[in-house]
Order: C-alpha cells, then sequence, then structure tokens
C-alpha cells in the first residue's frame, strides 16, 4: 500500500510540543492499515457547523476530557498552533502523581492521549440509520493519511485502554476507534494482542473463542 499517514507529523505542534507528546513516535515507515491504530467517524452533514475536522476535535477533546475526569483525573488539554489549531489535539491526565503518571512543571503529565485528525471525504455510503443522515463526512481508516489516535511512546505503563473506552463513553455511537493488536498498553509492558473496536464504551472484537464441544 502506499506510505501510510504513520509517516505524516501531525501539522501545527512546535517542535517542543512534538516532543512533549512524542509524536515522533509515529514517524514510522509504512504498515497494513489493520496495524495501526486509527479512528473511524461517520459525521452526518447536519452536526458540522463549519469544518468537519474541527467537529470531530471538538467532540474528541470533551469527550476525552470527560473520560479522565470519570477515571478520577484531572485534564489538560493542549490544541495546536497554540490553541488554534484542531487538527492535532491532546489531553494530559493530570493529579495522579503517583509511581505509573507524574505532572510535570509545565503543568501537564507523561500520561496523555492526543488524536490527529485529517480530511474527511462528503458521501452518501453510510452505515448510520436515521433521518437528516442522508450524507455524512467519512473519516476513512485506510486512506493514506489517516485520522488516529495517540498515546506516548515510552508506555509509562497506564492503562490506555481504559481511558479510550473512558473517551469513547461521550462520543456518539457513529465513531469508532480500532486497536491495532500490539499497539494498546494495559499496563507496563502489557499489551492488547488481538484487534478490537471501541465504540461508546464497549469494545467490540473480531475473534470469538469456540468451546472445545462446539467445535
Amino acid at each position: 500500500m502506499p506510505a501510510s499517514g504513520y509517516n505524516a507529523p501531525i501539522p501545527g505542534f512546535s517542535p517542543p510540543q512534538m516532543a512533549g507528546m512524542n509524536f515522533a513516535a509515529w514517524l514510522l515507515a509504512p504498515e497494513a492499515d489493520s496495524a495501526r491504530n486509527s479512528l473511524i467517524a461517520w459525521i452526518p452533514e447536519s452536526v458540522v457547523q463549519n469544518s468537519p475536522k474541527e467537529a470531530l476535535a471538538d467532540l474528541l477533546l470533551d469527550a476525552a476530557s470527560q473520560g479522565v475526569r470519570d477515571l478520577g483525573f484531572t485534564p489538560v488539554q493542549e490544541i495546536a498552533k497554540g490553541g488554534t489549531d484542531k487538527t492535532g489535539i491532546g489531553i494530559y491526565v493530570t493529579g495522579r502523581n503517583d509511581g505509573i503518571c507524574q505532572d510535570n512543571q509545565y503543568g501537564k503529565s507523561n500520561c496523555w492521549i492526543s488524536f490527529a485528525i485529517r480530511d474527511a471525504e462528503l458521501t452518501t455510503q453510510t452505515p448510520i440509520i436515521g433521518k437528516d443522515q442522508s450524507k455524512v463526512w467519512f473519516f476513512d481508516p485506510s486512506a493514506n493519511v489517516y485520522s488516529r489516535f495517540v498515546f506516548p511512546k515510552d508506555h509509562p505503563g497506564f492503562n490506555e485502554l481504559e481511558l479510550l473506552v473512558a473517551t469513547s463513553k461521550h462520543l456518539p455511537e457513529w465513531i469508532y476507534f480500532y486497536v491495532a493488536p500490539k499497539k494498546v498498553f494495559v499496563g507496563k509492558d502489557q499489551t492488547i494482542k488481538v484487534p478490537l473496536l471501541v465504540q461508546q464504551g464497549q469494545t467490540h472484537y473480531f475473534v470469538k473463542a469456540i468451546a472445545s464441544s462446539d467445535q
């Protein structure tokens, strides 16, 4: 496949911001679509006031902030270009200060979730059922430059899946997170080994165990 969006840094972040959130972790060689974490969204045209990317960013900022609060911590938001470019956004998990997550002198933390939001296509091809949804803005996870969620490169050991699920609880039904195998951590050096989808607080697996008696 063509070179993937892993090779594209998030536009708008200054070098210090990029270093602070470890986005350099995503300057990788091309991978199969199924081997990369991604965002999948079908935003109804009626929901978008200005830019579909900004609409998605606002939803994610709010949802991730609420998710951090649900886990008992304090969210600190960061938006690219000093708050003007929502194609790159991040939410820090502050106030934890334990052996895993520590706040720094800038009021941020080494534990965070961030999002790279890329272009969407206006289409009538949609799984959404309901009125006023004849057209949607589709964020295609198979695109060369695709939307995605990002966690720290150094994997401090916090439960990334827990934060992702907590975030998804506050999102509409038409936004999904695709978790690629061995790309999301649930503890230090512990990854999710199988692919799954996260949507509205639920995890959906692509495989199901079958009892030996059923085989």
